[in-house]
């Protein structure tokens, strides 16, 4: 009987591909999600690569930065000695939030990183920060905001920061905190925190009560 044999050929694999990429850019990497910069400020976005150094070009709201076509004078480009790009901006404004792009590009080849960010601008007390009243009779102090940016909320409190709770003698509608009624110790100083949930920002105003009849004298 014939022995039957086995040959063991070895199963060639190709080998894992080279990666082609000449370069990869990055904006910093610090900056990810929920990116909020405060208006007034300058900026500097940062354009990292890794690999053959490219030539960079900048793009904020699909607009090309260059410096033969300014369109504003508050953005600019700026070059590093080591090569690393940035895209500048000088007393940013509300108006400026959206996208910055960041292109590199070398023979034909080219990446390219983005990041969305918005602008805060600092909240203002629309009313008055004295306001007046009748005594024996329902009161309302209103702690309207200017603000373009993210819902809010307030937290009322008297003058030594204690917190108002909501009850038969306080309630609260909207930006106004309403007294049933108002009497001689209600005219006082109270506090109004007007918290911005999307930007978790919490600004404070003072505002006055006063009773009509004191405006006599």
């Amino acid at each position: 009987m014939l022995a039957t044999m086995f040959v063991l050929v070895p199963l060639l694999l190709p080998a894992p591909a080279q990666s082609t990429k000449p370069f990869t850019v990055k904006i910093n990497s610090r900056w990810t999600t929920n990116v909020w910069f405060d208006s007034g400020k300058s900026v500097r976005f940062p354009c990292n690569y890794t690999g053959q150094k490219p030539i960079f070009r900048w793009y904020h709201n699909d607009v090309e930065i260059t410096d033969t076509i300014v369109t504003d004078a508050r953005i600019s480009t700026y070059m590093a000695s080591d090569g690393e790009s940035f895209l500048d901006i000088d007393n940013i404004k509300y108006e400026d939030a959206g996208t910055i792009k960041c292109v590199g590009e070398l023979n034909g080849y080219s990446d390219s990183a983005e990041l969305k960010f918005e602008v805060y601008e600092p909240m203002t007390l629309k009313a008055d920060a004295i306001q007046y009243g009748e005594l024996g009779r329902n009161a309302e102090i209103d702690c309207k905001t200017a603000e373009r940016s993210g819902p809010t909320g307030r937290i009322w409190s008297f003058k030594n920061h204690t917190t108002i709770p909501q009850s038969e003698k306080f309630d609260f509608s909207g930006s106004k905190l309403l007294i049933t009624p108002m009497m001689d110790e209600d005219l006082t100083d109270y506090i109004c925190q007007v918290y911005n949930r999307e930007t978790n920002r919490v600004n404070r105003f003072r505002i006055t009560l006063r009773c009509w009849m004191s405006t006599i004298y």
